[in-house]
């Protein structure tokens, strides 16, 4: 991290910047919900993350079935070196976008699963917004569409939402957090839009967490 000085001239720690990236397979992936009348949207489909290719987020409109698919993709990251309670002075979701479908304004939303150590999701369910951080980020559509496909890019700061998990009184350094992308109200066809993020778990085609406390 960056170095100051303070009045004494004693050397300190301004911020230490740590990047986190996916370790396994597993722990990224998506899951779905198929269309629904309702705005909180309830995730029901199977897991999806052992293809290690894209994860996919938003609202995926199928014009054969005449129905919208909400897709949530999440993203896991362990071995989170940061003390219950420290202060988080930024956090940056870098994922890489492969392609984004839709050309409606419709922005997506960044949110963490409120719990102390979230293991794999072992069902669609886990992801629902009963158990998700009451902070969230709104990632905008036209960020992503911005972006040359293949790239890593950052999000908008997602601190709040770490810092929520962080402050947790079971939370404990070295713990893992899940992060979820989604769309979170009901759409129609005209205005559904998603996105697909790489997935290759152990390189540089996976996103990371690149946090500083």
């Amino acid at each position: 991290g960056k170095l100051s000085f303070n009045s004494l001239g004693v050397n300190k720690a301004s911020g230490i910047t740590t990047t986190y990236s996916i370790a396994s397979n597993t722990d990224d992936g998506y899951t779905n919900s198929l269309a629904t009348t309702f705005n909180a949207v309830q995730y029901n489909g199977s897991i999806s993350n052992a293809s290690n290719s894209q994860v996919f987020a938003g609202a995926q409109f199928d014009d054969e079935e005449t129905e919208i698919n909400y897709n949530v993709g999440y993203f896991r990251f362990t071995n989170v070196a940061i003390d219950q309670g420290a202060t988080v002075q930024s956090a940056i979701l870098k994922p890489i976008k492969r392609s984004i479908h839709g050309i409606a304004s419709k922005d997506f939303q960044i949110a963490g699963i409120d719990a102390d150590n979230q293991g794999v999701p072992s069902s669609a369910s886990a992801l629902n917004a009963s158990n998700q951080t009451t902070a969230t980020v709104t990632l905008p559509k036209s960020t992503v569409s911005a972006v040359t496909n293949d790239d890593r890019f950052d999000t908008p700061d997602i601190k709040t939402i770490i810092q929520e998990i962080v402050n947790r009184a079971g939370w404990s350094s070295g713990n893992s957090i899940v992060l979820v992308v989604y769309t979170p109200t009901n759409v129609n066809s005209s205005a559904s839009v998603y996105v697909k993020f790489g997935s290759k778990a152990g390189t540089d085609q996976s996103a990371q967490l690149e946090i500083t406390v």
